[in-house]
């Protein structure tokens, strides 16, 4: 049965519910050295690495740190655990140490032909790989090289070396096969565990820092437009890294660690300079990647890595011993919130990635007081809440029988405890007919196994609307009709069809248009 959509409008939240904001807290590392790495393996240990061969250790989530000694005498850019027991540190002119008692001690296991490594990544106890290069500022020579282990380095193996290409600043490995490395203007990829690499991706006037997987498709590199004016960026993809998508954020920045916990969440870190000072700079994404959104953190020194072991508990570091964390203190942390119209309804649906305490949710609108005449927030309606858990929870409303006009809503987050938090606002306009022709992005989008499709037609006229795979070939035919000029959703099942890229098409006498979607079972 057709169904009429007169408008329909998506807001999604960049940082959850408004008055909950995120905090970061300085921990005393007892230190003034600059400090580069940092890794935890739960909420009470953790490891942070630094200049002259500097790392600090906590067995209480960073409330007090401790000096572990090791024989290297240079900056250790990078630390990473596949345990409690079992770590490596590396940095300046190759220098890798190895611990298999938690840091209790630290052995030198190899120099590294003299190469500075910014990155190491372990997938397990005897496979890893380290990234780095070098720069002689007397010769003006430089080059990029990749080593890697399978016994837990006692032995590193050169896998990769090539002279006047940029050094690799950032390693990741989705599986023992597949692997990223970034670092200049350039993206490489291996598909046999290093034997290969190639360059996927040169990203021309980029200074790219970091890098970082969520799963076999979808990928984030941190970095900066090193060109005018300088800019931070955020560089995406969903396809394996044959194409990345640009996400430019703020100027005067620089971006450097990037961590994601999960597909959703996901933070960078960096430093803003555009006061003048090399100052600590926070993003932070919920939705992917699509929106990043600054976090309001005091005034620390510039960071260089992240590291988080759940959606809520992470640390950063930074310059002048700087070492920040956070335990995210919002009670329910809301994802995503809609408003579409459906003839003379408001259907509002939200979601949330997690829940503490939720009592449930108040849903106002905004109208005029028969009162006093003035605008005011009306309560039209009440969903109860999950209380506490860490699944994604769905919830819906449905505001009837309004007329034409403007509308705006907003959710009213109460605790069990009475505590209450704000969303932000979601508008919505209901109108008698399109003047315009549109195809708009299906949602939800990535899908399971049902999503809607939404176009208007302002002219009466024949209508198909078909969907194709990733090949090209027709699997679905959602509309063929005349249809009256007006606003359209229509729902397609993918129950039966594989995960996958597909394309939906609305083909009309005088319009055309594709759009794709991705199905995720």
């Amino acid at each position: 049965m057709k169904t009429i959509l007169l408008f329909s409008f998506l807001f999604l939240f960049l940082s959850g519910l408004c008055t909950a904001q995120v905090t970061w807290q300085a921990q005393n590392s007892g230190t003034n050295y600059s400090l580069d790495g940092v890794y935890f393996v739960d909420e009470n240990n953790g490891w942070v690495s630094g200049w002259s061969g500097i790392i600090l250790h906590t067995t209480d989530g960073g409330q007090t740190w401790g000096l572990q000694n090791t024989p290297a005498n240079y900056g250790l850019y990078t630390v990473f655990f596949t345990d409690l027991q079992n770590g490596w540190a590396a940095g300046y002119s190759g220098d890798v140490v190895h611990t298999t008692n938690g840091g209790e001690t630290w052995t030198l296991q190899q120099n590294l032909d003299y190469e500075d490594i910014y990155k190491l990544f372990f997938i397990d106890e005897n496979r890893g790989w380290a990234a780095g290069g070098f720069f002689d500022y007397l010769s003006g020579s430089y080059g990029r090289a990749i080593y890697n282990t399978t016994n837990g380095g006692n032995n590193w193996n050169l896998q990769y070396y090539m002279t006047f290409e940029t050094e690799l600043h950032s390693i990741y490995f989705i599986d023992s096969n597949t692997g990223y490395a970034a670092g200049g203007s350039g993206i490489m990829k291996t598909t046999n565990g290093g034997s290969n690499w190639f360059v996927q991706q040169n990203l021309s006037s980029f200074g790219l820092k970091d890098i970082v997987f969520t799963n076999s498709t979808t990928g984030f590199v941190t970095g900066q437009y090193e060109g005018v004016p300088h800019y931070s960026v955020i560089f995406k993809t969903t396809d394996g890294g044959n194409n990345w998508n640009e996400t430019p954020l703020g100027t005067n920045e620089a971006l450097s660690g990037v961590y994601f916990t999960d597909e959703l969440n996901g933070w960078t870190v960096g430093n803003d300079y555009s006061s003048g000072n090399n100052l600590a700079l926070i993003y932070r994404t919920t939705d992917g990647g699509n929106n990043w959104v600054k976090q309001n953190i005091p005034s620390f020194d510039a960071l260089a890595s992240v590291h988080f072991i759940n959606g809520t508990k992470g640390w950063a570091v930074g310059t002048l011993g700087t070492i920040l964390t956070t335990e995210n203190p919002t009670p329910v942390e809301l994802s995503s919130f809609t408003a579409n119209v459906d003839e003379s309804n408001v259907n509002l649906s939200w979601q949330t990635a997690t829940e503490t305490n939720n009592k449930g949710f108040e849903v106002e609108r905004l109208q005029n007081s028969k009162i006093t005449k003035l605008q005011e927030w009306k309560k039209i309606g009440f969903i109860g809440g999950y209380g506490t858990t860490t699944e994604k929870n769905f919830y819906a409303f449905v505001d009837k029988n309004l007329e034409a006009g403007s509308y705006s809503y907003k959710l009213v987050q109460v605790d069990f405890d009475g505590t209450q938090n704000e969303s932000n606002i979601v508008n919505v306009e209901i109108n008698s007919q399109p003047n315009e022709y549109k195809l708009l992005q299906n949602y939800p989008n990535p899908f399971n196994p049902s999503t809607t499709i939404q176009y208007s037609i302002p002219k009466n006229e024949n209508v198909t609307l078909k969907i194709y795979n990733a090949l090209g070939e027709e699997v679905r035919t959602l509309v063929n009709e005349h249809q009256t000029a007006g606003n359209y959703k229509v729902n397609f099942n993918a129950e039966n069809l594989s995960s996958g890229i597909y394309y939906y098409r609305i083909v009309s006498k005088n319009y055309n248009a594709v759009k794709k979607m991705i199905l995720l079972k």
